[in-house]
Parts: C-alpha cells; sequence; structure tokens
C-alpha cells in the first residue's frame, strides 16, 4: 500500500559539483528536492504558513517499510542491491552509492544521490526500478498498482523531468503546447490527481521530451483511488525545461499510518475555559461530539488547501475577539455587583482561585 511519495527532476546539474558556478541557480530546487526526500521518513507532508513547505520529517515509527525508487529508463527492469550510479557519462567522473553492479540510468542515478544526500533519512529496504520511457498507460499504471502491493507500506521517490521544450534554448527549442502541459502536470502533482496523471498522453509527451512521463503514471497506478494530501514544492523552468517537485501523503485513516487520534486532547480547549469562567460545567454531549468529531478531521487536507488558511485565521480572530468582549462584558457586570461569579476561571486538574468583586485587571484568556 502506498503511503507516500516525494516527486522530483533529475538533471544531473542538480549535483553541485556538476553545476560548477552555475550551482547557486539551482538552490531552491535543491532545497525543494531534500526537503521531499526527507518528508518519505515519516510519511507525513505536513504545508506550514504561505510558503508551502513541509515541515520534516513525521512519524518515523509510521514510516514505509520499502522506499522505491522509480525513474525513466530503456526498459522497464529492477536492479539489484549492487547497482550505482554514474556521473562520468555526463562530465563529472563520479559514482554514486558503492556498488560494483550494473549502472543504473540518469533518472535513478540522481535519486540514488538525492538519498544519500539525506545521510540516512531514509532507513527501509530501498528498491531501485526503472521504467521503459516509451511503456504504454496501461503498462505504468499496472507496475504502479504491483509496486505498491509489495509491502503494507511503500513510499516512492518518484524521479522525472516536465517538457524539454519551454524557450528558444530549450533542448527541443520552444513549443507553444509545452508550458501549459507543464502547469497541468504542476496541478495534478500538487493536488494529487492521479486521475490528471493517467490520463497524459504518452505521443504529446514525446513530442515535448517529457522525460517524467511514465514516472508519474506509474506513480498514479500505485496510489489508485486511495485519497492524498498533495503539496507543490517547485515548478520552475530554468533551462527551458520543467522541473517540479512535490510531496503526496495518504490521507489520515488509513491503516498504517499516523493518525490525528491526538487531536481529541483539543476538546479540553474547545469552549472548556468559557464554561469554567460562566461558572459551569461543559455539558457531556459536547465532549462526546468532540470525541466523535475530532479523530476524523483530516488536519493535512485542511492545511493543504492553502488559501483556506487565511479564512480559517480570521475566522479564530473573530472568535478569540467574541470571547474577549463576552469576558470584558461579564466582568463589568461583576464589577457592578449586578451578577456574582458561582465559581471561578482554573485550569484543569489545578485548584480553584475565586475572582475577587473588583478584579478588573483578570486577563480574559486565561484559558
Amino acid at each position: 500500500m502506498l503511503i507516500a511519495a516525494a516527486v522530483c527532476p533529475h538533471p544531473p546539474i542538480l549535483v553541485p559539483e556538476m553545476a560548477g558556478a552555475a550551482a547557486p541557480e539551482l538552490d531552491g530546487l535543491r532545497t525543494a528536492c531534500y526537503e521531499a526526500v526527507r518528508g518519505l521518513a515519516g510519511a507525513a507532508f505536513m504545508p506550514r504558513g504561505h510558503d508551502g513547505r513541509l515541515t520534516g520529517p513525521g512519524d518515523p515509527a509510521a514510516g514505509p517499510q520499502l522506499l522505491v525508487v522509480i525513474g525513466a529508463d530503456d526498459a522497464t527492469r529492477t536492479y539489484d542491491d549492487e547497482a550505482f550510479g554514474d556521473l562520468t557519462p555526463y562530465g563529472l567522473p563520479q559514482t554514486v552509492g558503492r556498488g560494483q553492479g550494473e549502472p543504473l540510468p540518469l533518472s535513478l542515478t540522481i535519486g540514488m544521490w538525492l538519498l544519500l544526500r539525506g545521510q540516512g533519512v531514509v532507513t527501509c529496504q530501498t528498491r531501485f526500478q526503472g521504467v521503459a520511457e516509451g511503456a504504454s498507460t496501461e503498462e505504468c499504471l499496472a507496475l504502479g498498482r504491483e509496486l505498491a502491493g509489495s509491502a503494507e507500506r511503500v513510499a516512492m521517490l518518484v524521479m522525472g523531468d516536465g517538457s524539454a521544450c519551454r524557450d528558444e534554448k530549450a533542448p527541443g527549442y520552444l513549443d507553444a503546447r509545452a508550458e501549459p502541459y507543464d502547469t497541468e502536470v504542476a496541478r495534478a502533482l500538487g493536488q494529487a490527481d492521479t486521475a490528471a496523471l493517467a490520463a497524459l498522453d504518452p505521443l504529446l509527451s514525446r513530442e515535448l521530451q517529457v522525460a517524467g512521463r511514465a514516472a508519474w503514471q506509474v506513480l498514479a497506478g500505485a496510489a489508485g483511488e486511495d485519497p492524498f494530501n498533495g503539496v507543490l514544492l517547485a515548478d520552475e523552468a530554468p533551462y527551458g525545461v520543467g522541473y517540479l517537485v512535490a510531496g503526496w501523503s495518504a490521507r489520515t485513516g488509513r491503516p498504517g499510518m499516523p493518525g490525528l487520534s491526538c487531536l481529541s486532547g483539543l476538546s479540553g480547549l474547545s469552549g472548556g475555559g468559557l464554561f469554567a469562567a460562566l461558572g459551569r460545567r461543559r455539558p457531556a454531549v459536547v465532549d462526546e461530539a468532540l470525541g466523535l468529531v475530532l479523530p476524523h478531521v483530516d488536519l493535512a487536507g485542511v492545511l493543504a488547501a492553502g488559501p483556506l488558511i487565511d479564512h480559517v485565521t480570521g475566522l479564530v480572530d473573530a472568535l478569540l475577539g467574541l470571547v474577549g468582549v463576552a469576558a470584558e462584558h461579564f466582568l463589568d457586570l461583576v464589577n457592578d455587583r449586578h451578577v456574582i461569579p458561582r465559581c471561578c476561571v482554573c485550569d484543569a486538574g489545578s485548584d480553584p482561585v475565586r475572582i475577587p468583586s473588583g478584579a478588573r485587571a483578570w486577563d480574559p484568556y486565561p484559558f
């Protein structure tokens, strides 16, 4: 079962030594790739703020049992543990890995380099799988389903470049179809839209010199119809070639995934302090409702929505403002002897502290 995936491009110049003086031009892309790979360790991709970056490794205990690195090759085949990467054909006399067997294709070489760059972040069994660049959509989807069924918890590092026809200096020269193609793939990766990836046209992809089509469709087959959260980390075309980076994680509630049942602890903050301030116990029905609903809240999905964050934040601010106004009004009534507080404001498990009749300096947000 697929629980997570990282999608990265595989240009040789992703390796700083290969890029030389131009290495800083791809620093942002490298950072995005490192972050995507780190996310595989805990199979949890959680956006933070407005930059869409990940929080980094999630719960290692819920991480993958098998990591499959998938990338374009001249034939569909699996490499053994002795396979290694070789950057010599691209101008850098350097090997990747310690194997002495069969050399990996470029896509898997850069994939291995990214994993080693992570310095042991992913410690589970790793499988390097090539997929024929000209494989049909059906073959790619079938391979993905096979790989996803290889273990109870499978993660994928999916290597692939976008179109190579984004401008006049691109390897395939300028093609007006290239940018819309890459834009749709970026959207599909960012939204974990497996149907859109499965619908990519192999013929058009070949005409646009897309190196990632087959690998992306293997990912679509591995994910199947299961719901995933997607985060787009990079969408660049610095040399006329589309470079996309994304992270996927299975939504909560599925076997083998870190759940969000810990959110049930939030029930103590969901109005509990306000009920205490008013001298009342929170009704049992509220606790029961929160206990039923919160374990099933897909927090990752909400956060990945991006634009909704602003609206949620504004709503929370407004609610806090109302609580503050209500508390101030309550204190005014107490001060003017219109009401007498029946109890106190206290933290759970602490001793009651009575509110004196002139306590205007009381903090309206003790909870």
